[in-house]
């Protein structure tokens, strides 16, 4: 079974540079998620998620899935049967808000 996806749309790498997703916490009974206005590339290097700044290891994760699925390397980064925790948090994340658009292959 492949377990590789792509996200199209609202990408990391559109025209602004940056990723909003409003209002609801990482780990809610909803499984929602708030990451808040941040450029992803500016110069603090900072990301805010469900209030979690870029030190926080929730925050740290989350963000290095973000980015392994934006450019597509997630062969070896996010294989369900080696990393299941991440990878279906992520997943969860992602199908609940309905932000992105996600293709299995």
């Amino acid at each position: 079974m492949n377990d590789q996806f792509l996200i199209a749309d609202y990408g990391l790498n559109d025209e602004m540079g940056k990723l909003l997703i409003a209002g609801y916490d990482l780990y809610d009974e909803r499984g929602k998620l708030l990451i808040a206005g941040y450029d992803l590339n500016d110069e603090m290097g900072k990301l805010l998620i469900a209030g979690y700044d870029l030190y926080d290891e929730r925050g740290k994760l989350l963000i290095s899935l973000i980015f392994q699925f934006t450019s597509g390397d997630l062969t070896q980064n996010c294989n369900l049967y080696t990393h299941p925790s991440p990878c279906l948090l992520f997943h969860r994340v992602v199908k609940t808000m309905k932000i992105f658009k996600i293709y299995k292959f």
